[in-house]
């Protein structure tokens, strides 16, 4: 998996950060689309489904802030595509 997101990327921009962090950020910005579809379509009510995306929401700014720590200190890579391979 992780071969899907970074040989396209390493091809377009190189060693550039910004554009893995920019895609990075599309990437969570459409996984709370999806999490907003699937608790709407479950429970039938807008409001709940932006409450769980609100709630999504905490929970990537945590992961996404730890990823930037490691741009200050640089630990093992981790896959964006798979869970649970954040460290």
């Amino acid at each position: 998996m992780g071969a899907l997101f970074y040989r396209p990327l390493f091809a377009l921009a190189g060693f550039s950060p910004l554009p893995y962090h920019v895609l990075c950020f599309v990437l969570l910005i459409g996984n709370l689309g999806l999490i907003w579809l699937a608790i709407r379509s479950i429970t039938r009510s807008p409001e709940i489904a932006v409450l769980s995306a609100n709630n999504g929401r905490h929970q990537y700014v945590m992961v996404w802030c730890g990823n930037a720590l490691h741009l200050i200190k640089p630990a093992e890579p981790a896959d964006p595509l798979c869970p649970g391979s954040q460290t």
